[in-house]
């Protein structure tokens, strides 16, 4: 049982690090949470996607044991935590970040347009010093 929530632990993180880092460090030109979650999950669903479903491949040949004590303990908790991460990850968290619209968290980078229109912008104050 500890082995299972540990791994739980683990995958709960592999997924969701991905997906609030890639939604906190979008671009300052997306304004609102629901366009962050949608640049979020247009480059991230393949890869979170792919991860699953390797992850799956390799726990799913738990399966082809002889023996009942590893097809019990590991593979039938394993799966069944490793869905119900991937949902959570990819489906829930996504849908609580757009609910999450501060400021606080829009925390990316400014673009290199807006970041010319400053320089410019400062060049400009200073030539009327």
């Amino acid at each position: 049982m500890l082995t299972t929530f540990s791994y739980w632990t683990l995958l709960q993180c592999r997924y969701s690090v991905h997906v609030v880092q890639r939604f906190l460090s979008a671009p300052s030109t997306i304004k609102s949470s629901a366009e962050r979650v949608e640049y979020t999950m247009k480059f991230l669903t393949q890869p979170l996607t792919l991860s699953f479903l390797s992850s799956t491949a390799g726990v799913a040949c738990l399966s082809f044991t002889d023996f009942a004590f590893s097809e019990r303990f590991f593979f039938r908790p394993l799966m069944i935590v490793m869905v119900i991460t991937y949902f959570i990850g990819t489906f829930f968290l996504p849908i609580l970040l757009t609910k999450l619209d501060f400021e606080f968290l829009k925390v990316g980078h400014v673009s290199e347009e807006a970041e010319d229109n400053d320089k410019v912008m400062e060049s400009f104050h200073d030539d009327a010093k």
